[in-house]
Formats: structure tokens, sequence, C-alpha cells
């Protein structure tokens, strides 16, 4: 439980933003909450929140805490893990010593739809009369367009793209989508614009 001192504001302003984004999180009010851990470590690169531990990054290497937050009752109690710097503190989903968490889900604030058909990072996404458009990103997926219709939470496969790209930028102009820009599959920048019509799916 916090003392009196940290409730005031002695506490680690980075423990005091992890603690502010929990009870910001969850819905309703917090019965209890304490800090069940809090070690030193040290952070790949603190800006990217939690990085995967097989991909490559420009890293910085960040010292900072691991935090584990408690909310609840012994009978119903959840934990969170935080990576914390100075003044900020993340919510992970992952470790970084690839064990699963002892954490839940947070109630009433994410809820699990239907997956993508095609796994892929970094892709463009834009909304058109209730449907998102994810096109194109890393992985077997550069050249993939997929339709999610919101209202029936479903995909559908549409037109490929004319070539793959990756990191490219979207944007929604009367019913069309334009893709912009974005890496090639070696890496290098483009300067394509190219103009979606979901209507014709072409």
């Amino acid at each position: 439980m916090l003392t009196t001192a940290e409730v005031e504001g002695l506490v680690h302003f980075g423990v005091r933003s992890s603690i502010a984004d929990i009870v910001g999180r969850l819905s309703g009010p917090v019965s209890r909450l304490e800090i069940a851990e809090a070690q030193e470590a040290e952070w790949r690169d603190a800006s990217l929140g939690c990085p995967d531990l097989g991909n490559s990054y420009a890293q910085v290497l960040t010292s900072g805490l691991r935090l584990i937050l408690a909310v609840g009752n012994s009978g119903q109690r959840q934990t969170y893990d935080y990576l914390v710097t100075d003044f900020h503190g993340t919510l992970c989903e992952i470790d970084h010593t690839e064990a699963p968490l002892e954490s839940s889900p947070l109630a009433s604030v994410w809820s699990h739809l239907a997956d993508m058909p095609t796994a892929r990072s970094e892709v463009a996404a834009a909304e058109v009369d209730g449907k998102i458009y994810v096109m194109g990103g890393f992985g077997a997926g550069a050249v993939a367009n997929e339709s999610y219709d919101i209202e029936t939470n479903t995909w559908s496969v549409v037109a490929l793209l004319p070539e793959g790209v990756a990191h490219a930028a979207t944007a929604a102009v009367g019913g069309q989508v334009y893709l912009i820009g974005g890496f090639n599959g070696r890496r290098s920048p483009e300067s394509l614009v190219w103009a979606y019509d979901p209507g014709s799916n072409r």
C-alpha cells in the first residue's frame, strides 16, 4: 500500500505515472492497489515502450524500474507489469525474460476482435463508410489489402496493392483511400501515390 508520503507526492515520478495509468484504465473504483514488486532494470530502449527480444532496433540502454502493480483483494487480485523511467510508466504485455506475465487483461478496456487474415507489421490503415482498410506492411502481407467491417466484426480480402510497401501513409478522402510513399522491399523510400476505390474494388 502507498504510504502517506507517497500519496503526498514524494514517490518516484515514474511510479506515480504508472499508478495513475492503471487507475485510469480500470473501470469503477479501485478497492486496493499496491506495489507488489519494484526492481532496478536496464531497458533496451524506453522510447519504444516494450520492444520484442527478437527484433533489432536503434537501441539506447535506459536505466529504470520494472514495476508490478497489484490491484484488488487476495481473492480477485490482478497484476500489471510496467516499464518505468524517471518520469513515465508504460504498461507491458510481454516481459524481457520471454516468460509469460502473471497478468490478466484489463477488464472493460480491451476486447479481442477478429484477427486479420494476414499477419504483418508497419501497415497503413484508413476508414471509409464503416470499414477499415489495412494495406501493405512487413511480412507476407507487403501487397495485402484487407477490409475490416466494424459492424459485423469480419475481415475481407480485397484488391491487392500494385506493389509491396511498408511504412506508407494513408488518407481517406471522398470515399477513396490514398496510399502514399513508404518503403519498398529493399527498404528504399518510395515516391509513388496510389488511389483505391472501395466501391469498385480497384
